[in-house]
């Protein structure tokens, strides 16, 4: 199965991106993409990442949500992946990076907005 984004429109300065399928070394760049476009839109100030159809995570996506993470601080907006469930939460949670992608009990649920 392949990766399917879609861009709702913003609401209040955040951009959501719902995916929906497999990420893996075969969409991976399509993800990468998207993200990339989000944080740098002069309109955006946070991302909101929803994995709840994704099916599968394998470690190029772990490392692209990372990625985007770090790519939103580094432009100082906000970051937030979430709605991870099944293997997909799974995965994030044994690799030690779901908290950091604010889809974890620290962040409350909520959008960091700097």
């Amino acid at each position: 199965m392949g990766l399917t984004i879609s861009s709702p429109a913003t609401h209040d300065g955040a951009q959501r991106l719902v995916l929906s399928g497999d990420i893996d070394l075969a969409t991976v760049s399509a993800l990468r993409e998207a993200l990339t476009r989000a944080v740098k839109a002069d309109t955006v100030t946070a991302v909101d990442v929803d994995l709840t159809q994704v099916d599968f995570l394998d470690s190029t996506g772990i490392v692209a949500l990372v990625e985007g993470r770090r790519l939103a601080d580094g432009a100082g907006k906000g970051y937030r992946v979430a709605g991870a469930h099944g293997m997909v939460r799974h995965v994030l949670e044994i690799t030690g990076v779901l908290d950091y992608l604010g889809g974890g009990p620290a962040s409350g649920g909520t959008v960091k907005r700097s």
